[in-house]
């Protein structure tokens, strides 16, 4: 990562807490800046709603959140997601898609 963006990451990490509070927006334990974002307790930028629900990239819509918080709530939503659209029983697929039901 060039030096820029890790600045601009920090600097943006730095305003979320200032935001919305030292804690994660997932958990609510507070976030060391200090470790490194692919650590289990590393701070990542989190969106609060999605891009699938409406979310947008405003700053408003970010939060700081735990490496681990940040996966494991991707990985919930994309399966929640996937459930909810593809196995619907009273959803109809659209052109080009077939049933998975």
């Amino acid at each position: 990562m060039a030096k820029d963006a890790r600045l601009y990451r920090k600097l943006l990490l730095q305003a979320l807490i200032e935001l919305h509070g030292p804690g994660c927006c997932r958990c609510g334990k507070p976030v060391d800046l200090a470790l490194p974002s692919v650590h289990p307790q590393g701070p990542t930028l989190d969106h609060l709603t999605p891009f699938r629900d409406g979310g947008t990239d405003e700053l408003a819509n970010f939060g700081v959140a735990h490496f681990e918080c940040n996966r494991s709530h991707g990985i919930r939503m994309a399966v929640r997601w996937s459930v909810s659209r593809h196995h619907h029983p009273n959803r109809t697929p659209g052109p080009g898609q077939a049933m998975l039901w």
